[in-house]
């Protein structure tokens, strides 16, 4: 002889639904944090890896700067140096047309 099952009643069949809805909800819920979670980290290293590029640059920028620096200051040191030479011709040239 068959065993009948007991029946189980409406209440206890909608609380089921619901668990089983919830659980699902929340499976999601979970899934979109974890997810979010891995964004939100791929942004963080996103921006370090910016930073890194970006400080990288402004070193080299840095280092550009300070050598045009020393170039301009060469040049004005070679300037300086043709000026006082050209007034020491110049004072050599007025002192031989004063003895001509």
């Amino acid at each position: 002889m068959e065993k009948e099952k007991p029946r189980v009643s409406m209440k206890k069949r909608h609380r089921a639904r619901l668990l089983k809805k919830a659980k699902k909800t929340i499976k999601k819920l979970e899934l979109k944090i974890a997810e979010k979670r891995g964004y939100t980290m791929f942004l963080k290293q996103m921006v370090m890896e910016e930073t890194t590029v970006m400080g990288t640059a402004i070193q080299e920028m840095e280092a550009k700067l300070a050598l045009m620096k020393m170039k301009n200051e060469m040049v004005f040191a070679k300037n300086e140096c043709m000026e006082h030479f050209i007034a020491s011709m110049l004072a050599i040239f007025e002192v031989e047309d004063a003895l001509a």
